[in-house]
């Protein structure tokens, strides 16, 4: 509708400017003939098209970046898994501007709705929750965290969800033992990474280049979310805070992202005693 009414204001500020110029010209005013008064309204059609055009521009790139998201989530969501309709419940929030819509396959969560969205993710995982954790301080754990550590006990009780969490350290004396144990207990599969022992075959350098970050879950198989941090000086101390989620169902990206986490996985030790 907009395209139209750009196309009959260009039309009709050309009508105009042809009349205007040939009125001039029959009364003397100016001298130009006829067809030239109606070559300067054609002239004048493209100059104002291409303005009403260009100011349409980022509107009409944006709508059709919601359209090719919408058809892309609905096929998936044809699928019937849980979790799909979760990703078109998160596709709906980016419309709405709760989000953002990077792309068809790609929304932003920003920093104050990053707590709801990983715990509504955990709620709606109906198969596999694999993820890493980057640990450096004891701090890196807050107490949502521990939420949905709990919440994923309960589904893999009830529902038989599969849960790896691969934690990563900086140094050994950085593990939390009981942490883990507890974790262990309650059903979710733990290996442990200690950076000061490895190197880049490991694969996190690899995860790090690909994401930016090395905090990440990759969810049946399909969809991944990757925490990106901030790091920040607080009373001459470094401290590291969660900045914004990516959340993409792009599949090479995640295809990729899955083999080096299973590289990883492999190259991991299982909780010290």
């Amino acid at each position: 509708m907009s395209n139209l009414f750009s196309l009959l204001l260009s039309v009709i500020v050309s009508v105009i400017v042809s009349v205007v110029v040939a009125v001039l010209s029959y009364f003397g005013l100016i001298d130009t003939s006829i067809l030239n008064s109606l070559l300067l309204g054609l002239l004048s059609f493209f100059i104002w098209h291409v303005i009403a055009t260009s100011v349409n521009s980022d509107r009409l790139s944006k709508d059709i970046t919601e359209i090719k998201a919408r058809l892309t989530t609905e096929s998936i969501v044809k699928s019937g898994n849980n979790f799909d309709y979760y990703w078109m419940s998160c596709f709906d929030k980016a419309r709405a501007g709760t989000y953002i819509l990077v792309s068809e396959n790609c929304i932003k969560i920003p920093q104050a709705e990053i707590r709801l969205f990983w715990q509504r993710s955990i709620t709606n995982t109906d198969n596999k929750w694999e993820c890493t954790h980057y640990i450096n301080d004891p701090k890196d754990f807050s107490p949502w965290h521990y939420d949905g550590f709990d919440l994923q006990g309960s589904l893999i009780k009830i529902f038989g969800l599969h849960v790896k969490r691969l934690f990563i350290f900086d140094k050994k004396e950085n593990i939390r033992k009981d942490l883990l144990k507890n974790l262990e207990n309650i059903g979710i599969e733990i290996r442990i990474l200690i950076l000061e022992n490895e190197t880049k075959w490991s694969g996190h350098e690899r995860l790090k280049e690909t994401l930016d970050t090395l905090d990440m879950a990759i969810i049946d198989d399909t969809y991944l979310t990757s925490y990106v941090l901030k790091e920040s000086t607080v009373n001459s101390e470094k401290v590291r805070s969660l900045n914004y989620v990516n959340f993409c169902s792009e599949a090479k990206t995640v295809k990729k992202v899955q083999q080096i986490y299973r590289d990883m996985w492999i190259n991991s030790l299982t909780i010290p005693d």
